[in-house]
């Protein structure tokens, strides 16, 4: 299954180098659990403003909304089919192509 939104690790990374936390369109709260607080594993939209410990998180679309002229760059988001005996056993996400376009606009200061 495709992932809706960055995980919290991209999400961070993300935040870290400077992404507007007001673009997110998605959010991870901190709820409790048998074994104590922690992050959900379910992103949520986001329905205000974000708490101090929620942690924002982007889609595909809002992802795409970073990339400065996204129907015009020259670079692609790539993804790769991999088979095995001719079967399709891996379809990269979207979600994941994306966040590393964005990644890389940000530390080659394209953003």
């Amino acid at each position: 299954m495709n992932k809706i939104c960055t995980d919290v690790e991209q999400s961070k990374k993300l935040v870290e180098l400077g992404i507007d936390v007001n673009t997110a369109d998605m959010v991870y709260c901190i709820e409790l659990y048998k074994e104590g607080w922690k992050y959900s594993n379910k992103a949520y939209p986001i329905d205000g403003t974000l708490g101090g410990d929620d942690i924002p998180a982007w889609s595909l679309t809002a992802l795409l909304k970073l990339i400065p002229d996204f129907d015009m760059h020259k670079r692609t988001i790539e993804c790769r089919i991999e088979t095995t005996n001719h079967f399709i056993v891996k379809v990269c996400d979207l979600v994941d192509a994306a966040f590393e376009m964005v990644c890389w606009l940000l530390e080659n200061k394209n953003i």
